[in-house]
């Protein structure tokens, strides 16, 4: 079995608000060993099967929106922030793989992953 760091040096996300794939390998490397690793979201529990919580941090406001995003870029979850310390999103209608969140708002823009698994 592949730990989470080998699992995401192996796939590239196609995010279109970058207009780029996300190279996911360079990007976990620089996170994990950077204080830039604090700038992650933060999500729980990961696996996942039916409700993840974010942890707002300070950094989310009511008009943040979080997206989440398939291994191959597609949109498959939008959500308004409703203001709160831990934002519940249902993940329910998602099936098993690696997703994408970015919680984006008028001062933020923030990316994590998060796993489904059954």
């Amino acid at each position: 079995q592949k730990s989470l760091l080998g699992l995401l040096t192996e796939v590239r996300v196609y995010n279109a608000s970058y207009m780029s794939f996300i190279d996911f390998e360079s990007y976990f490397k620089q996170s994990l060993t950077s204080a830039s690793s604090f700038d992650m979201i933060q999500t729980y529990p990961n696996p996942a099967n039916n409700i993840i919580y974010l942890e707002a941090n300070d950094f989310i406001t009511d008009n943040s929106i979080i997206y989440i995003y398939s291994s191959d870029g597609k949109l498959v979850g939008e959500q308004t922030c409703s203001g709160d310390d831990i934002e519940k999103i249902d993940v329910s209608n998602l099936q098993n793989g690696m997703y994408l969140i970015t919680v984006k708002g008028s001062d933020v823009n923030k990316n994590g992953v998060f796993i489904i698994s059954e």
